[in-house]
């Protein structure tokens, strides 16, 4: 029998694999990223600001793999999700909550990442309660993307 691996075309490392249970046989390891190396938070804000929800190491980025919100109905308050470096900002969702509560939940299911240096905030205006938890893993400054380079792209 002649040996064979399958290797990453990047680095030339093996690629994972792990047994069947009961059979004389192996199955290839895949998964998405955020499975394996993702982590989550969440903040919460009473009263109107800004919280950094999570933010980059360096100038790496942020790939978002879950969000859930909620916050409370308040008369003239407003609840936002940005993605923001100091000097760009880009809304992912800014919800009025006079009529209605917000609550929900995203499953990313596309490749919702930000740009280089680019924290995730959670704004709120007006004496609203808001809650985000966020699912996401971080990738090195090699691997992101300048604001340029990311707004070229959509």
């Amino acid at each position: 029998m002649l040996k064979t691996y399958l290797v990453s075309p990047r680095n030339k490392r093996k690629l994972s694999t792990a047994p069947v249970p009961g059979r004389d046989e192996d199955i290839l390891l895949t998964e998405r990223p955020g499975f394996i190396l993702g982590s989550f938070k969440s903040a919460t804000r009473a009263s109107a600001g800004t919280t950094i929800i999570t933010q980059p190491n360096g100038n790496g980025a942020i790939i978002l793999t879950d969000m859930i919100f909620s916050s409370d109905k308040v008369n003239g308050a407003t609840v936002t999700v940005q993605f923001t470096d100091g000097a760009n900002t880009v809304v992912i969702f800014a919800m009025d909550v006079t009529d209605a509560a917000a609550v929900g939940a995203i499953g990313f299911q596309g490749h919702w990442q930000g740009w280089q240096a680019a924290h995730l905030d959670l704004v709120t205006t007006g004496a609203v309660t808001a809650t985000v938890a966020v699912g996401y893993y971080k990738v090195t400054e090699a691997e992101a993307l300048t604001y340029a380079e990311w707004d070229a792209r959509r």
